[in-house]
């Protein structure tokens, strides 16, 4: 193929594309009227695209049922079209090559929302972005990635404002990490995702002109045993708890990051990495009231733990911020792993727990010997090679949300806990 061929067969693409662009903002129903957009993306690896995840989002019976107003970076509801780069993506459009098409969590999340606000002046956007397998030092500003995203919220922006409506990005959904845990290639996950926030909250505003930067709506990254490094449950420094370590702390010490929750409730296809399409859509659905919550003045930080005490040597009483008491410890949804998931490992690498108890507000554990020294974890535990609620790394402790707020998918109601965040917490007496 020449040279030539070549640039004329990419003039022709991006002429259709460009078409194709435009016919799709003239189609739209809500041109010229007066719509705000609430974009919110989501950013990160593997699990933000929706990788193995088949997709059970009828694109069809969101535009009807929806009228319209969940729409793609375009401003139209061609959905399931992402690669790497945007001339790949756009042709992906033109022959509608869509065998890569996965449920992505933020489908769930702008059907949450919608359900919940009055206003049916609102459009929401809704796109991924980011780049499976690579650590968050591999996706920070001036990446390939990075810029991929910068310049799909560009467009976004500036094709709302042709179609005459308002524009904002009021949050956006973070899904990385996996890498990180098996890789360790970050040396500072807080400090990096701290930067990453920052420098993307400062382009936000640049692009839209707003003036209230953009909250993080963080999940939380439970695949330890898919770390390189076999680790046993009771061995005593862990690096792979790091990341889930370093957003848990994000979530409960910064007003702008909130959750959506952990990832370890839900089923991972072929218990590996990826969790599949119903968890896709049932954290989506977190997200959504996340998002909801916060268009209302709102926190949703989800269930962290709070304080611990130490009454004597070999006993500890935890306690919790709990969103919808009373606490819960469900082994049903969860298989339990020993001890509902919690862990207290001495310095010489033994479980010392005896037995955990959950009273009201507080789980209390009794030790076989002193504390003083010790870790106390959760959900740091799992089958090497698995992942999810069965074999992962796990624990059985979530609020009531579920009792309130439930979702519908495929016909079938979930409910809407907030399950705890994994941590791992050095005890000092």
């Amino acid at each position: 193929m020449t040279r030539n061929t070549i640039i004329n067969e990419t003039i022709i693409i991006l002429t259709a594309m460009i078409s194709m662009s435009l016919a799709s903002c003239m189609n739209n129903p809500h041109r010229n009227k007066p719509m705000k957009v609430i974009c919110v993306p989501v950013f990160g690896q593997s699990i933000a695209l929706g990788e193995e995840a088949i997709r059970i989002t009828d694109f069809d019976t969101l535009a009807v049922k929806y009228n319209h107003r969940i729409v793609t970076e375009r401003m139209d509801e061609d959905f399931g079209f992402f690669s790497d780069t945007e001339l790949k993506q756009s042709v992906k459009r033109l022959i509608n090559y869509d065998k890569r098409a996965f449920e992505l969590s933020v489908y769930g999340m702008a059907e949450e929302y919608l359900d919940r606000t009055a206003n049916d002046s609102i459009i929401i956007c809704v796109f991924p972005g980011g780049q499976g397998e690579t650590s968050i030092t591999g996706m920070m500003p001036g990446s390939k990635a990075y810029r991929k995203f910068i310049d799909e919220i560009k467009a976004a922006h500036r094709r709302a404002i042709n179609l005459g409506w308002t524009f904002e990005l009021p949050a956006y959904c973070w899904m990385q990490g996996e890498n990180d845990i098996a890789w360790q290639t970050s040396k500072n996950y807080r400090k990096d995702m701290e930067t990453w926030h920052e420098r993307f909250c400062n382009d936000v505003k640049v692009i839209t002109g707003q003036e209230k930067a953009p909250i993080c709506i963080c999940y939380q990254a439970n695949c330890l045993s898919r770390a390189e490094r076999r680790f046993t449950d009771s061995t005593f420094h862990r690096p792979e708890t790091y990341v889930p370590n370093a957003q848990y702390q994000l979530i409960k010490q910064r007003t702008d990051f909130m959750a959506s929750g952990p990832t370890y409730p839900y089923d991972a296809v072929g218990e590996r990495i990826h969790i599949d399409a119903i968890g896709q859509k049932r954290i989506g659905h977190l997200a959504g009231l996340t998002l909801w919550r916060i268009s209302q003045g709102e926190n949703s930080d989800g269930l962290l733990p709070g304080r611990y005490f130490t009454t004597d040597s070999t006993h500890i009483a935890l306690t919790f911020i709990i969103p919808h008491p009373p606490l819960v410890l469900d082994d049903t949804q969860v298989n339990n792993p020993g001890n509902y998931g919690f862990n207290v490992i001495s310095e010489d690498g033994h479980d010392i727990i005896k037995e955990v108890k959950l009273t009201n507000d507080t789980i209390y554990i009794e030790c076989t010997r002193a504390i003083n020294g010790a870790r106390l974890r959760y959900a740091v535990n799992g089958t090497a090679g698995k992942s999810g609620r069965k074999n992962g790394s796990r624990g059985c402790l979530r609020d009531s949300q579920g009792d309130v707020f439930k979702c519908n998918i495929q016909g079938k109601m979930y409910r809407m806990d907030n399950w705890c965040l994994q941590f791992d917490i050095p005890i000092v007496r």
